[in-house]
């Protein structure tokens, strides 16, 4: 009888142990199994990265070469290179001529200045100084109706005050000031598809900026 139980506690322990052996393999198994998962979507995925890494890179080399070479056919096109020179001549114009203008308005102002010396009485001194400060104001209105009128129509300009004396016959011979402003624009540039009332607004800008009315105001366009 103890012999009997002894031998059935030797066959517990080893269906014991061939269990945990059982489970340790499962176990195992199923390590393994998760690792190779583990690894095969990883490389599958690094695949799937590079190999869309590589499309990537391809689609952007393609992308750039089909930017560069629509660039390249842009700038050899014979009517970008003639609008390209138009906009540089157009700069140097404008810019040349304000220059001018800044140089002929502090001529006026020197020389206004150096007659105040010679100016007899205080009413002489007084006009001198009115139209020194006139000049001024005139070049502050010049370069503030110049910067609404690019906003409007995107290109440069150039508006030139010109103001000079007339007489009114029917108030004897009574002296007086006529402004009017002369304003310069690239050619073409009054001729919009989406706004025919290009010439309207640059007057009403003007007539706003410097205080005159549409008559004394005329536009020029240079040549194209």
């Amino acid at each position: 009888m103890a012999n009997q139980k002894q031998e059935i506690k030797i066959v517990k322990k080893k269906f014991s142990f061939r269990k945990r052996q059982v489970i340790l393999a499962s176990l195992v198994v199923s390590l393994g199994l998760a690792v190779y998962l583990n690894w095969q979507f990883s490389d599958d995925m690094d695949r799937s990265l590079k190999t869309t890494n590589i499309l990537d890179s391809e689609k952007s080399a393609g992308e750039a070469r089909f930017v560069n070479n629509s660039l390249e056919e842009e700038s050899e096109n014979p009517k970008n290179k003639n609008f390209e020179k138009k906009i540089t001549s157009d700069i140097e114009y404008f810019s040349k001529a304000k220059a001018e203008r800044q140089e002929s308005r502090e001529k006026s102002i020197k020389l206004l200045k150096d007659s105040l010396g010679d100016a007899q009485d205080s009413k002489s001194r007084a006009e001198i100084i009115r139209k020194i400060s006139k000049i001024s104001e005139n070049l502050q209105k010049e370069i503030n109706a110049e910067n609404l009128i690019k906003a409007k129509i995107g290109a440069e300009c150039l508006a030139i005050i010109n103001e000079t004396e007339k007489t009114r016959k029917s108030e004897k011979d009574h002296k007086f000031d006529l402004t009017e402003c002369n304003v310069v624009v690239p050619g073409g540039a009054l001729k919009d598809e989406k706004n025919n009332n290009i010439a309207i607004q640059i007057r009403d800008i003007v007539s706003n900026q410097i205080g005159i009315p549409f008559n004394n105001i005329k536009i020029i366009e240079t040549k194209k």
